[in-house]
């Protein structure tokens, strides 16, 4: 599970989640895997009712990306998809290899949202 940082504090008491996130994908070294200029990945939120966690789901296809063979292990949200302070923190998971861009994945970043008292 991710953690949200300040700015994604920030970012959620200032609109709804994930209105204009992005989603980065980070290669075994934590560096960001490129993405296709036409491609941008934006999540899809989903709230866990009774939790304090809220999912971020991201479909990508090896034709999403800038080159091939790579290796997924993480997956951080952004506010834009260039540059900025990270929302979450990196949250690893089991690598992925895109191989060929028919290759399909599902990524899920699980975000834990502190609660606000009101």
């Amino acid at each position: 599970m991710a953690e949200i940082t300040a700015a994604g504090y920030t970012a959620l008491r200032n609109g709804p989640p994930p209105a204009g996130w992005f989603v980065e994908l980070r290669d075994g070294a934590g560096d960001p895997v490129a993405v296709n200029a036409a491609t941008r990945l934006e999540p899809v939120a989903n709230d866990d009712t009774g939790s304090q966690t809220m999912t971020l789901t991201v479909e990508v296809a090896g034709s999403d990306l800038a080159s091939l063979p790579v290796t997924v292990e993480g997956v951080v949200a952004y506010a834009a998809d260039s540059g900025g302070q990270p929302l979450t923190v990196v949250e690893a998971f089991t690598p992925f290899v895109f191989g060929s861009p028919d290759d399909e994945a599902t990524f899920r970043l699980h975000v834990q949202v502190p609660e606000q008292n009101g």
